[in-house]
């Protein structure tokens, strides 16, 4: 029926259809936008210093802030940031565990005094690192060049 009714109109008017066609809708991120290469960055810088600052027997917490990706000109695909890195180092064994116990069956002192003393002293080394990353192959598989500063 429908062809039908096509036909009769290009008949009649003379005119051939036009065809309307609706425009597809983008399915994945686009992978020049800032703040996909930004958290690309970050999962990556992240991953870098928890690796490379990890002390023997420590828990090692990474946190990284990064300025705005900024594109390399000349090298499509490159993008540069300067960020600050810090890396904080606990201690995880066996005899930190009972005396993280007996700082917690003090009754003299209140939860946030014993979470803050308990804090101190788990805590081995703290950094705060300066870099600037150079992010690449952000389509198939991303890497990231650290350099210190």
């Amino acid at each position: 029926m429908k062809k039908l009714l096509l036909l009769l109109m290009i008949a009649l008017t003379g005119l051939a259809p036009v065809l309307m066609v609706q425009a597809a809708e983008p399915t994945a991120l686009d992978s020049t936008e800032p703040a996909h290469v930004r958290s690309v960055a970050e999962r990556l810088c992240r991953n870098y210093f928890a690796e490379r600052y990890r002390m023997m027997g420590a828990e090692c917490v990474c946190d990284v802030e990064l300025d705005a990706p900024e594109a390399i000109q000349g090298w499509s695909g490159r993008w540069r940031m300067h960020g600050f890195a810090t890396v904080r180092n606990y201690r995880s064994d066996g005899n930190w565990t009972a005396r993280e116990d007996a700082i917690r069956g003090d009754t003299q002192r209140s939860a946030k005094q014993k979470r803050r003393q308990i804090e101190r002293e788990r805590l081995i080394k703290s950094e705060r690192i300066e870099f600037e990353a150079i992010l690449s192959n952000l389509d198939s598989k991303p890497e990231i060049d650290v350099t210190l500063r």
